[in-house]
């Protein structure tokens, strides 16, 4: 807890307003929002773990405890892959295309549920989501973000992106939201 103390009042020294979150030490809210307050900054997103770690009840519970320290953006890491895929062997067969489905329905739920408690959900990408292509060519990321609805936030890396051979900025211009 100390060390974060530390960071954020660093962060602060070096001109920084906000930061976005991607674990909380095992702290609690109400500290975190301490500890945000002292060094005079705003949470502006925090990672939240992968598709599963906002399933259910647990989309609820990540809106309470982001809202407590002053966070209303919930972003999963690369946080919808398919279940054992091999990232070496990007081809897309038949379980992707059925997870392509589920994925997108289910962050299209998911956006809508969190806005009812204040929140908003997106992606955080990686590399893979743009290597991995269907039948067609097009790569997860174009299937994904074409079928969400513009309140999925796209939080796309831009590192990881031009490592993927892509240009963030046509990316970002091809899904604005």
């Amino acid at each position: 807890g100390v060390g974060l103390a530390a960071a954020l009042q660093a962060l602060a020294a070096m001109g920084y307003d906000g930061v976005e979150f991607a674990g909380y030490h095992g702290l609690d809210a109400k500290t975190i929002r301490s500890m945000l307050a002292d060094a005079g900054l705003k949470a502006c997103g925090s990672h939240v773990g992968g598709w599963r770690d906002i399933a259910g009840d647990k989309l609820k519970a990540a809106c309470e405890f982001n809202l407590a320290f002053g966070n209303n953006i919930l972003i999963c890491p690369g946080g919808t892959e398919p279940d054992n895929m091999n990232w070496s062997d990007p081809k897309w067969d038949a379980k992707c295309t059925e997870h392509m489905k589920f994925i997108c329905d289910f962050f299209n739920k998911a956006a809508d549920e969190a806005a009812k408690m204040g929140c908003k959900v997106g992606i955080h990408n990686h590399m893979w989501e743009f290597q991995l292509k269907d039948p067609d060519g097009v790569t997860f990321w174009d299937r994904f973000f074409s079928g969400t609805d513009e309140k999925v936030l796209m939080q796309q890396d831009v590192g990881w992106t031009t490592c993927a051979g892509y240009d963030p900025c046509a990316e970002f211009a091809k899904y604005p939201h």
